[in-house]
């Protein structure tokens, strides 16, 4: 972890969490699937909610997931000063 990717993006919730090392806590219920990346786009992942944990398809499951196409969140720089972005 470092200063480029200890932030987590969650552009659905329009929520970011900044990382630290150790345990991270947060609570979330999400009703509906969802993605998150860390603020730099290097890794990101994919949450699945389902009814019941028991009663998944895995096989569809898993043809969702590699077909599915990150959202980054482009990063919107407003001060006008030079920026890396």
């Amino acid at each position: 972890m470092n200063d480029s990717n200890s932030t987590l993006i969650f552009p659905a919730y329009n929520a970011q969490i900044n990382m630290f090392k150790g345990e991270n806590k947060f609570l979330l219920v999400p009703n509906t699937d969802f993605d998150f990346c860390t603020a730099d786009g290097a890794f990101f992942g994919y949450v699945k909610v389902v009814d019941d944990i028991n009663q998944i398809e895995l096989d569809a499951i898993k043809n969702e997931v590699r077909q599915y196409i990150p959202i980054l969140q482009e990063i919107i720089d407003y001060s006008r000063l030079p920026s890396c972005h």
